[in-house]
């Protein structure tokens, strides 16, 4: 049995694609007749989905139904068919892709059929990059300078961003700005996880008990060492001890630089920069993940260590 992570967002905001002028609304009632075939207390809602190419969608889709919870596949005219008892209903549509969408008060009489066009849009998570820091580690006292641009906004550095960060740095870790000596640069933005382009279901579930454990064991593989480890923990853990049962999924380098890429000049030998992504999971939430692979981070020469965090408020898991 194939098994899909769903990112559930509250909001649902349209993104229209190149070469696209209009945006399609969420969802329209396109026709609504009366169906002899349907029983006595019967009703009928026929969707019919598209992506945000406006191409029809032919997948499993999550459709909650007031309390009911349906996983509907298509027919062979790529319509999902879902017959309901007269009344007043509203709808949560999911899939592993695209953002959640909202249909609310939809009130249906007896031997009804209504059929709705909906229309999913590119999923995003608005979510703060939490603690960044970023250290640095020279052969010898180098003039570094540093460049930061998040794809969406910087909230807080430390020391301050101005048009970029100039210093030397020394081999112990020591940063050394305006007369002052750091132990690393510190930053905290905004950005939208985009959930469409993310390996999901490549990750962790950690209970509370062993969640210490967890992190010791897989930043030392990761390659941090111990004080940036025991920076990170000293973080990360108070916050997340709170629930008795988290998801966890790394990005780093390549990925991580979608969302707020780094240059540093003189261009570090080897650089490392890790980002978690956690969030609370109830037990009754389930997936068969991944282990993710972390490539052997070797310092050498000049190297730069990045970590920091968010937590993703809305997560909700769906079995196919």
């Amino acid at each position: 049995m194939k098994n899909y992570l769903v990112l559930l967002l509250i909001s649902a905001t349209l993104f229209s694609f190149a070469g696209e002028t209009d945006i399609a609304p969420q969802y329209k009632i396109t026709k609504t007749s009366v169906d002899n075939k349907l029983k006595t207390k019967e009703a009928l809602f026929v969707f019919t989905f598209k992506d945000p190419l406006k191409k029809k969608v032919n997948v499993r889709i999550a459709i909650k139904c007031n309390d009911t919870l349906i996983h509907a596949l298509p027919d062979s005219n790529s319509k999902y068919p879902i017959k309901v008892t007269p009344g007043k209903f509203k709808f949560y549509l999911v899939t592993s892709r695209w953002e959640e969408i909202v249909i609310d008060s939809i009130k249906i009489g007896n031997k009804t059929k209504i059929e709705i066009e909906v229309n999913f849009a590119v999923g995003e998570i608005d979510a703060p990059m939490k603690k960044p820091v970023i250290y640095f580690y020279p052969e010898q006292k180098t003039e570094v300078n540093v460049l930061l641009n998040v794809k969406g906004k910087l909230t807080f550095t430390y020391p301050e961003y101005k048009n970029g960060w100039n210093f030397s740095a020394e081999p112990d870790g020591t940063i050394n700005m305006n007369e002052k000596k750091y132990n690393y640069l510190f930053w905290e933005g905004e950005t939208n996880f985009k959930t469409d382009e993310m390996k999901m279901n490549e990750g962790y579930f950690v209970k509370t008990d062993s969640l210490l454990n967890f992190l010791e064991t897989n930043l030392s593989a990761i390659g941090l060492n111990s004080k940036e480890s025991q920076d990170f923990i000293t973080y990360w853990y108070p916050l997340m001890k709170k629930n008795e049962r988290n998801y966890v999924h790394f990005i780093f380098n390549e990925e991580y630089n979608g969302y707020a890429n780094l240059t540093v000049l003189p261009k570090p030998d080897n650089e490392i920069r890790v980002f978690m992504l956690w969030s609370a999971v109830s037990e009754t939430q389930e997936l068969n993940l991944t282990k993710q692979k972390f490539l052997e981070f070797k310092r050498k020469g000049f190297s730069v260590v990045e970590w920091g965090g968010a937590e993703l408020s809305n997560l909700f898991l769906m079995n196919k």
